[in-house]
């Protein structure tokens, strides 16, 4: 099949058009399919419970209160919750709006910046430029624009089971970059290859730092169960979807200062990459049975954090927001 991926040395890689296509049957795969597996989730367990919804999912509607509060009648309680409720819808989709403007400012930033680099170079060396479309299906960049649709759409599950997905990631960043200013090296790894590009990459990778704690923010401090099992999803979608489309380097055709290859092991699908030395799961195991796995157990540690830190926020607050989202 011409989608699929044939190596680094394929003349289609090297094209626009291969790039481009993955770029867009990877993003709609992706936004399509964990939409309809969110939603039959949402149905089947509200099907079996006595709550009326599951924090704002029915689009169509204002505000979903839970029914122990219209049971017991507690109507000062109840207009605390539908003000806040409100908020926190506002709150999202100030966020939706934000995250899609940056997601279209790192793409262009990232195409022109690419283009300034090889403007001087050969023609040989305009694949780079297409690569970026390779490279913005990484799952850090797959995650902002799923946010701001799910947050615009009143389905912030959808957010969260992202923010969880590369939750690991994104900590381990915290790491790398505290032991950078204390010790001047990467403990984990994960930040390394900022030293090779230059600050504007620096800034258009920014997003690690903050999309957990903005998403946080939008929901109020709380992530649903519901989230965990869903970012397993994600994770096995977006994985599959890079090995089947993106190869794991590009053979360089350009000036001879390069190096030989491109890489890009797109969301780790093709190997580990060499800069994370921590991580040597059992290689008994398929790579990809291994990746999966532990991904998925990352993603359990961040979000006992996550509500371990929404436990505390909760100390001191007028409002609940385990009492008016669930």
């Amino acid at each position: 099949m011409w989608l699929s991926e044939e190596g680094p040395t394929s003349r289609k890689h090297k094209g626009f058009i291969h790039p481009v296509v993955t770029f867009i049957v990877h993003y709609i795969s992706v936004i399509n399919i964990i939409i309809f597996v969110h939603d039959a989730l949402i149905h089947s367990t509200t099907t079996t419970t006595t709550t009326a919804s599951i924090y704002y999912e029915k689009a169509n509607s204002d505000v979903n209160i839970n029914v122990y509060n219209n049971e017991n009648g507690n109507d000062s309680e109840n207009n605390n919750c539908i003000e806040y409720s409100i908020m926190i819808k506002r709150r999202q989709q100030y966020i939706a709006c934000f995250l899609a403007l940056y997601f279209c400012i790192c793409l262009c930033v990232r195409l022109a910046l690419q283009w300034k680099n090889t403007k001087q170079q050969s023609e040989q060396s305009h694949y780079k430029i297409y690569c970026e479309f390779y490279r913005m299906t990484f799952l850090c960049n797959v995650t902002i624009i799923n946010v701001s649709i799910s947050f615009f759409y009143n389905r912030p599950i959808i957010a969260q089971s992202f923010c969880l997905a590369v939750g690991i990631d994104q900590f381990l960043w915290y790491i790398d970059l505290i032991g950078y200013f204390i010790w001047g090296t990467f403990p984990a790894g994960v930040c390394k290859y900022l030293l090779r590009n230059n600050w504007i990459n620096r800034i258009t990778s920014c997003h690690h730092l903050w999309t957990i704690p903005l998403v946080f923010w939008g929901c109020g401090g709380v992530f649903h169960w519901l989230a965990l099992p869903l970012s397993g999803i994600i994770i096995i979608l977006n994985v599959l979807l890079s090995r089947w489309m993106t190869p794991i380097s590009i053979e360089n055709l350009g000036d001879e200062d390069d190096e030989k290859y491109l890489y890009l092991n797109i969301n780790l699908s093709h190997e580990m990459w060499e800069d994370v030395k921590f991580f040597n799961p059992n290689p008994d195991m398929p790579y990809l049975l291994r990746l999966i796995f532990w991904w998925f157990s990352t993603n359990v540690a961040v979000f006992a954090a996550l509500c371990g830190i929404s436990y505390l926020l909760s100390f001191g607050s007028v409002i609940s927001p385990n009492t008016c989202v669930y």
